[in-house]
């Protein structure tokens, strides 16, 4: 299905784009419909516990992470300060989002230690970008670092939240 979505968006765009402006087109197409895939997989995976409706929120506010993540990208990529600005305060948003909605599901996920992981998160993105941007590549490889740390401790957290909330199904 993913490749399904990468052909026909590259269809459409190659009576318009230069090869350059194709290729980075099509490499992004196929990177969002991908990222689109995990953050269904990562949604889908509550259902058993919180049910369709709690599936489909939860991908709601994931794909606001990654709407909000890819306008900041946008603006950088364009030098808008005031859009990078906008698109950084709609990530922190998003972050309060997610954690008042996993807090309220599981009682085991505190809301502020929630969003103190989802805020490091969404800083590790914009330091990422900030330092690709920049040629920081030194930098940007230890923030990646960081990145797969934080988004392992997440991943923990919300296991052991469910395992203790839902001790038989585990």
């Amino acid at each position: 299905e993913t490749q399904a979505v990468v052909s026909q968006r590259a269809a459409v765009l190659t009576t318009s784009l230069t090869d350059a402006q194709l290729a980075l087109t099509v490499t992004r197409a196929f990177y969002d419909a991908a990222l689109a895939d995990r953050l269904l997989a990562i949604a889908e995976s509550v259902e058993p516990f919180y049910g369709p409706a709690g599936s489909k929120q939860l991908f709601k506010l994931l794909g606001g992470h990654w709407g909000a993540i890819n306008a900041y990208l946008l603006a950088k990529d364009g030098d808008n300060r005031a859009g990078e600005s906008k698109a950084e305060k709609m990530l922190f948003v998003n972050a309060e989002q997610i954690a008042v909605f996993l807090s309220s599901a599981n009682p085991n996920w505190p809301k502020e230690d929630l969003l103190t992981m989802v805020n490091a998160h969404a800083g590790l993105h914009i330091r990422q970008i900030n330092e690709i941007y920049a040629g920081q590549y030194e930098q940007e490889a230890e923030t990646w670092k960081a990145f797969v740390v934080n988004v392992n401790e997440m991943g923990d957290a919300l296991a052991i939240g469910l395992a203790k909330q839902f001790p038989d199904k585990f």
